[in-house]
């Protein structure tokens, strides 16, 4: 429940505080999975809030649990919104890596 409220923030404010408090309640019960997928939402939600910087933070936090999960399909979503939120900061490289990283997996 806190995760689906989290992303259906409609302020990058909201969504920082909603996300935190998820991410909080997921990690200590150790839900790992789910914990993955929230900050993987929260980078997409921060950028069509319009905060690359945010969603660069979302993806870079959920990066290790995703490959630690192994989860493919989870770690290429959050590749592509790292790959976006890096070309929208000016980061054309890390950009260019993400996005490859993402077609890989897909």
């Amino acid at each position: 429940m806190s995760r689906a409220k989290a992303i259906a923030a409609t302020s990058i404010a909201d969504l920082r505080e909603r996300a935190d408090t998820a991410a909080a309640l997921l990690s200590a019960v150790g839900n790992l999975h789910v914990l993955a997928n929230l900050l993987t939402d929260a980078a997409f939600s921060a950028l069509c809030l319009g905060s690359d910087r945010d969603a660069a933070d979302y993806a870079a936090r959920a990066t290790p649990i995703t490959r630690a999960l192994d989860n493919r399909f989870t770690s290429m979503i959050n590749d592509g919104n790292a790959g976006l939120a890096a070309l929208l900061t000016g980061e054309t490289d890390t950009a260019a890596h993400a996005f490859r990283e993402e077609l890989r997996l897909c």
